[in-house]
């Protein structure tokens, strides 16, 4: 039981961290592109 518990546990974080990753990867994905617009409006 416990080990169920514990394996149940490891997918729910391994969840949690995908989704938190994946929402970083897309943050971070705008963040490069606004800033690429902004430093290109100097070029």
């Amino acid at each position: 039981m416990a080990r169920i518990l514990a394996i149940s546990n490891i997918r729910y974080i391994g969840n949690i961290i995908d989704k938190l990753s994946i929402t970083l990867l897309n943050s971070n994905i705008v963040y490069t592109k606004e800033y690429k617009a902004r430093h290109c409006a100097f070029c």
